[in-house]
């Protein structure tokens, strides 16, 4: 199972990086909040296609990702300001994180993956919508688009700054108007996993 969900998300991340910039070969790719390289190993594999690196918040899978899998790979930090990666990447791409931070960091997070995206590269993420909030917990308050409950299955972590987030489109859009040279290049409602919604977004020049 943990292989097979793993190709099939890899799938799901190469037909929206084949869509957006189709003609790019070696692209330079970070995937955030990696774990123990789930994805991360297939898509080093595609070395015709991606440049791998990854980063976590758990230093036990950053050192498994870097000696075992032989990936560059760097420890998170429980504040975005503090997340320290050299280098900008053609595509930074994670999946399942902003579908567990509070308000409170949830902007803070998109502005930082950001910032380590190149001109013309891309940001893909996913969140938790409209389709998760119905089929999951419709009766968790949503306020301006964004809802939040504390309290995860990562017990290691504090439990208020990684749980469970609902943000709709009409929010994640709003702080996505917030980045500079930012263009929605794609949205698919519900894609992964058959309810989390994905965003694609390109950098453009100054």
């Amino acid at each position: 199972m943990y292989y097979n969900t793993a190709r099939d998300d890899c799938a799901n991340l190469n037909m929206i990086v084949d869509e957006a910039i189709p003609d790019r070969r070696s692209l330079r790719m970070l995937e955030f909040a990696s774990g123990y390289g789930r994805m991360t190993r297939f898509l080093a594999a595609r070395d015709d296609r991606y440049k791998m690196t990854a980063c976590d918040i758990h230093p036990q899978a950053v050192e498994f990702v870097s000696q075992k899998l032989k990936i560059p790979a760097f420890v998170s930090n429980s504040v975005p300001e503090k997340l320290d990666i050299s280098g900008r990447f053609d595509c930074v791409f994670t999946l399942s994180f902003f579908t567990h931070v509070p308000l409170s960091t949830w902007f803070r997070w998109l502005e930082k993956l950001w910032s380590l995206v190149d001109v013309g590269g891309l940001l893909i993420f996913t969140t938790h919508g409209h389709v998760t909030h119905q089929l999951r917990e419709p009766n968790i308050p949503i306020v301006d688009g964004f809802g939040f409950r504390s309290g995860s299955e990562q017990h290691d972590l504090d439990q208020d700054e990684f749980g469970t987030t609902y943000s709709l489109p009409e929010f994640v859009v709003q702080q996505i108007r917030k980045l500079p040279n930012s263009r929605i290049q794609s949205f698919r409602e519900g894609l992964w996993f058959g309810h989390q919604d994905a965003y694609c977004i390109l950098k453009l020049p100054n």
